[in-house]
């Protein structure tokens, strides 16, 4: 994956994950408001991130955990080690660090990302919990 495309991720995950300042305390509120979220989200997919790679939809779990489905168009492209070296490892870190991310870490929220190939296979997927940020 270029290094462009990797920005790109990343920065999309800071965004959608900037959104999630908005919310207020209590577990209702904070649901009402990931919901909203979500149903923003993905009023816009699928929207290409780069030229290999889309995002389909976002679901909010019943515990307020997010997942999200990506589809991965050029799996011959697809490098297992480079992906968990990049992209997993920058989704951490934007997670641990951002100051975008504070509402996720105040709230103790997971997010899995599931990729998936032209035909809904999953070739990588992971979650980002509590234990990976504190």
């Amino acid at each position: 994956m270029k290094l462009t495309a990797l920005l790109k991720v990343g920065t999309g995950l800071s965004l959608i994950a900037l959104t999630f300042g908005q919310c207020t305390s209590g577990s209702d509120k904070l649901q009402q408001q990931l919901k909203a979220e979500v149903d923003a989200l993905n009023k816009q997919c699928p929207q290409t991130i780069s030229t290999t790679l889309r995002i389909d939809s976002c679901v909010l779990m019943k515990n307020n955990d997010m997942q999200y489905y990506y589809t991965y168009t050029d799996t011959a492209a697809f490098d297992t080690l480079q992906f968990e070296d990049e992209i997993v490892a920058t989704a951490k870190e934007l997670t641990k660090n951002d100051p975008g991310m504070a509402e996720i870490r105040d709230n103790g929220l997971s997010n899995e990302y599931i990729y998936r190939d032209l035909k809904g296979n999953t070739i990588y997927r992971f979650k980002i919990t509590p234990q990976d940020y504190r």
